[in-house]
């Protein structure tokens, strides 16, 4: 009886190393193959999984790579800030500790710049420099010991009087505008703006409200989950306007007039979402999405449309999810260092009082422009663009000095929309003022 011995492979290596060069760095990516001999199929399957394991390898230095294009999209500045010192200390330190930011992106956005300068055969792509090197301010921190103030001469109308400026320093991590994805990344912008409430409705036929409330409740809990305020009732500074369209396709037990008589046992149903988000103070549209789906049933025309709906909502949170989010946060960043639209509804006020409110509000600081102006008989409604905060013009709205006007009472505590009235002080400048009208007619009958 022949003797059968076991069947070993032919193929047989020699171990010595195969490199692979990536930049400077140098990857062991498998054992080459030299000669043929006898190997057990054991060695052979240890060589596999090497020749596995080697193929991943070069996957760490990518990792690497990306976390250093990250860290070059951000940065820590020292800015310095300046404000003129009056008796208002808050106000004067806000002041000087907000030109300290702006100084900090300043510095920031001229490195990025410097940085990212590219295009064809050395020739500037402009908007794409400029899109790329806009930044904000990611966190800062005071710089202990760094307030101080400075006397300097002034003149006003020939006379000399000594002004003070304060300054004061931050350290600011300075991030790009494209690296913001979560409202964690503008935490501090988010807080200056007084936390921008969202109000979201969906509207649709009568028949359909019930879906349309469904989907309000899906997209409501997915920006609730992104850590943005729903306002339910009362104020919000941004409303998100949505309309659901529903269209059946298909009825249930319409065999006659449906292809293969395929209605005789399914519906079938189209959704159409459409979602705007438009600024309630500025009136601006900030986005438009559309988003539509498909549903069907084989048990009746109502569920087939709540299928419908329901996927309209989810492929809008599926392929917008993210655009919804990044464009909101890059708006509210645009509007806290660029300017943002500031609402004053004041009631109770006198004309010449509104003459004054309005050369007020112009010579405050961060005024860029009136955008609206409406006013009747005691009401005014100022529509104007600043960089300063609202809770800054909150306080000086409440604080007026009665050469000015007087201070206002202030009706609602958040938001860029500010309603107020005249205060008892600004009701007695303004009969007072009337009194002096009437005591000077009166002089002047009596002169005749």
């Amino acid at each position: 009886m022949p003797n059968h011995r076991p069947a070993q492979s032919n193929i047989t290596l020699r171990r010595e190393p195969c490199v692979s060069r990536t930049g400077s760095a140098e990857t062991i990516v498998g054992w080459a193959i030299i000669r043929t001999t006898e190997v057990s199929m054991c060695a052979l399957r240890s060589i596999i999984v090497l020749l596995v394991l080697a193929i991943c390898l070069p996957v760490a230095p990518l990792a690497g790579a990306q976390e250093r294009v990250a860290a070059a999209e951000e940065m820590t500045v020292v800015g310095e800030g300046r404000a003129a010192f009056t008796g208002d200390v808050v106000a004067s330190e806000e002041e000087a500790i907000w030109d300290a930011k702006r100084d900090a992106v300043e510095q920031a956005a001229g490195v990025f710049l410097r940085s990212h300068q590219f295009g064809h055969d050395f020739t500037i792509e402009r908007d794409q420099i400029e899109g790329r090197s806009e930044g904000f301010i990611r966190r800062w921190k005071r710089i202990e010991g760094s307030r101080r103030i400075e006397s300097i001469a002034s003149q006003n109308d020939g006379i000399h009087s000594p002004a003070r400026i304060l300054h004061i320093r931050i350290r600011a991590r300075i991030a790009l505008l494209p690296v913001v994805k979560r409202l964690a990344d503008i935490a501090d912008v988010y807080k200056d703006l007084e936390r921008p409430r969202l109000r979201l409705t969906i509207l649709s036929e009568k028949k359909n409200n019930e879906l349309a409330g469904r989907t309000r409740s899906a997209l409501s809990v997915a920006l609730v989950a992104e850590g943005f305020e729903i306002a339910d009732s009362g104020p919000a500074e941004v409303e998100l306007r949505g309309r659901l369209d529903i269209v059946p396709t298909v009825h249930l037990g319409d065999r006659a007039s449906t292809p293969y008589g395929i209605g005789e046992s399914m519906a079938g149903c189209r959704a159409v979402l459409l979602l705007e988000a438009v600024s309630i103070a500025s009136e601006d549209t900030l986005l438009s999405i559309k988003s539509d789906s498909g549903g069907g049933s084989f048990a009746s025309d109502i569920e087939a449309a709540q299928e419908a709906a329901s996927g309209a909502a989810e492929t809008l949170l599926r392929d917008h999810r993210s655009d919804i989010i990044q464009r909101l946060l890059v708006r509210w960043v645009h509007e806290r260092q660029e300017g943002h639209t500031v609402v004053i509804k004041a009631t109770g006020l006198t004309i010449p009082q509104q003459n004054a409110l309005r050369e007020a509000i112009r010579s405050t600081r961060g005024f860029h422009e009136f955008t609206a102006d409406t006013s009747a008989r005691t009401a005014l409604s100022l529509r104007y663009v600043t960089s300063a905060d609202t809770r800054t013009i909150r306080r000086w709205l409440s604080n007026r000095p009665a050469r000015e006007g007087g201070p206002l009472v202030l009706h609602n505590d958040r938001g860029p929309i500010i309603i107020c009235s005249a205060s008892r002080t600004t009701r007695s400048v303004r009969n007072y003022t009337s009194t002096s009208i009437n005591l000077q007619a009166s002089g002047k009958h009596a002169s005749h």
